[in-house]
């Protein structure tokens, strides 16, 4: 009798951690949501995204990524007791996700399946980006088996527009890899990660979108993916600046009614593979360094006197003034604080109970 009663109130404790799990989470986003709309410049709550590098090395060197276009930064490995410090403190921010990946190949590191499998111990749902071209069958079976929660792989049903872009990778390569991935999360039956492919894509093609994604679509039909999006491509800060992406609305016509602040600055954190801290996920090369985790905490840097000022800057339009800003291509994407809302209410099912295939054109 006294099992049966302990059993039952071990479920209704694990039912409530988690609505109160849940709770946090959309109690941030109502205050970022209001914050974001009033500007506010210190922040009454933490930031729920965070991006975390393993490594900036990469395997590839890719038409449409600094890192493969200039001289870069120094390159390394995150430690793993640096990870740890990191995370025992975002634990208690409760935050929506942490990205495994930044401005390198992430499968590069050796440690990744544990620094995943850490997060999860810590119940922060974590996903990452992947060229694939790494994504060996027992890598696959490793970082599934860890809990990964999510992943996004840049591919595409053109074999020559694809090597053209990935200078490096292999078409066929990166498409078994894609496949085999697939069937070993069907054959351990594991419901995540959540599999995405990607095009990196301008605004204006759409009927080459469309047929990307029908054949996509046709090639991996018998393969459990969970989702096929277009993803417009933004210039890195400025430090991309293709024809392709300098035709964009925001080069052509910077409309100040198309201006909103970055909110990244409202929102995320970014720690480089040093523990560097850096504003946005799209400073691959620390062009503006906060803090760096060993001497300075990340609650100490979310309201810090450097950050208040960088939202001070992009609140009265003087975005300009900060050097990865004032060529970057996000502020000028017209996202209003409600579609920046509901873009993170929309991530809210991966961490719950994962999602069913949505195709995005």
């Amino acid at each position: 009798m006294l099992k049966v009663i302990f059993n039952e109130l071990l479920i209704t404790v694990v039912w409530l951690v988690k609505r109160i799990w849940i709770h946090m989470k959309l109690w941030n986003l109502t205050l970022f949501a209001f914050c974001y709309y009033r500007k506010r410049l210190r922040l009454n709550y933490n930031p729920f995204f965070f991006w975390i590098e393993p490594t900036n090395h990469c395997n590839l060197k890719c038409l449409t990524c600094p890192q493969s276009m200039m001289h870069t930064s120094e390159k390394g490995y995150m430690e793993i007791g640096t990870y740890r410090r990191i995370l025992e403190e975002i634990e208690f921010f409760s935050p929506m996700m942490i990205s495994l990946h930044l401005g390198g190949e992430s499968l590069l590191h050796e440690d990744l399946p544990q620094m995943i499998r850490v997060a999860k111990e810590k119940n922060i749902e974590v996903t990452l980006a992947s060229n694939a071209t790494l994504l060996t069958k027992e890598k696959s079976e490793d970082i599934i088996m860890a809990g990964l929660d999510g992943i996004t792989v840049n591919f595409s049903a053109d074999k020559e527009d694809f090597e053209k872009n990935y200078k490096g990778a292999k078409w066929e390569k990166v498409c078994q890899n894609i496949k085999d991935f697939l069937q070993i999360k069907r054959k351990l039956r594991k419901a995540k990660p959540f599999f995405s492919i990607q095009i990196l894509t301008t605004n204006n093609e759409i009927g080459t979108i469309r047929k990307n994604i029908n054949d996509l679509e046709r090639l991996f039909v018998h393969s459990p993916y969970d989702s096929i999006m277009a993803e417009p491509m933004h210039n890195w800060s400025g430090d991309f600046a293709d024809k392709s992406v300098k035709d964009l609305n925001y080069k052509v016509n910077k409309d100040r009614n198309r201006y909103f602040p970055c909110s990244h600055l409202w929102s995320s954190m970014v720690v480089r593979w040093n523990g560097d801290v850096v504003p946005c996920c799209r400073d691959l090369q620390g062009g503006i360094v906060l803090g760096n985790v060993d001497k300075r905490s990340l609650a100490d840097i979310w309201n810090s006197q450097e950050l208040v000022e960088l939202r001070r800057k992009h609140r009265d339009f003087k975005y300009h003034e900060v050097s990865i800003c004032k060529n970057c291509s996000k502020l000028w994407e017209g996202q209003k604080p409600y579609h920046l809302l509901f873009s993170h209410i929309s991530e809210l099912p991966l961490k719950i109970k994962g999602r069913s295939k949505n195709w995005k054109y």
